[in-house]
């Protein structure tokens, strides 16, 4: 039965390079490289392009690209995974270093435990009728879609004791349990990925970006000896409408505010 590691990732970055070329001599299959990246639906899109005529008993490990360390022989990772007969398996997600906004905006998969999309391994079987059904949501960011789908399959389970996967952030302290067999960092505060990061979570907090907006006008036209203070109001109402117009929306339904408290 063969087992196949792959990573998506459109250009190299952050710990790609030494991935791909670590000390276990693993081959790591890149999908994606050299296009255009659209959004995170797009991940899953190329891993069930990659799947999709995999038989069905064979395994597929799925490592983020930029983030991932591969700390022990893979091997152990498939022994464990068979020993513990898992069919679909994702990391646990301990929560954003950002305030735990995700704790708030995204769904549980088991009990109050979130899954993370960014390590996950199972058979070719399972994870095909997973991708199929992330593919099918309106909601392109691929760990909310992931949370939201884990109780509709009773065959998806996450790492609870972190064997074979582990999310380094700080609520661990980044400190390596010693134990897994694939670790996931924070990814790096590069420019291109915060601007990224702007339009593509900014939708999880829009009626909190909101009120800071109405907040912002507000104090400008308190402020009777500013001048000029009309233009700045259609300045930065100008700024915030093209921000909504090119931000994504398709999760508006997880939205804080939207979901949670309306």
């Amino acid at each position: 039965m063969n087992t196949h590691i792959i990573t998506v990732a459109t250009h190299k970055e952050g710990k790609l390079n030494d991935l791909l070329d670590n000390s276990f001599n693993t081959n790591i299959k890149v999908l994606g490289m050299g296009e255009k990246w659209t959004g995170f639906k797009m991940k899953n899109e190329l891993i069930y392009k990659f799947i999709k005529h995999i038989p069905d008993n064979e395994l597929i490990i799925y490592l983020d690209g930029f983030d991932s360390e591969i700390k022990m022989n893979p091997q152990q990772a498939i022994e464990r995974f068979k020993k513990n007969n898992y069919k679909l398996l994702f990391s646990k997600e301990l929560g954003s270093n950002f305030f735990h906004i995700d704790t708030i905006v995204w769904p549980s998969c088991k009990g109050n435990t979130k899954g993370n999309s960014g390590l996950f391994m199972g058979y070719a079987k399972y994870m095909k009728l997973f991708m199929r059904e992330t593919l099918k949501s309106k909601c392109k960011d691929d760990q909310v879609v992931m949370n939201s789908l884990c109780s509709k399959f009773d065959f998806i389970e996450i790492d609870m004791d972190e064997n074979i996967f582990q999310n380094l952030k700080i609520s661990n302290g980044f400190k390596y349990n010693n134990k897994a067999v694939f670790v996931s960092y924070p990814g790096g505060l590069s420019f291109k990925r915060l601007y990224r990061s702007l339009f593509e979570y900014g939708q999880f907090v829009f009626l909190p970006l909101f009120f800071i907006y109405l907040s912002i006008i507000y104090f400008i036209s308190t402020k009777k000896k500013l001048k000029h203070k009309y233009i700045y109001i259609i300045f930065i109402s100008l700024l915030f409408s093209i921000y909504l117009f090119k931000a994504d929306k398709s999760c508006m339904d997880y939205s804080m505010g939207i979901k949670h408290f309306i």
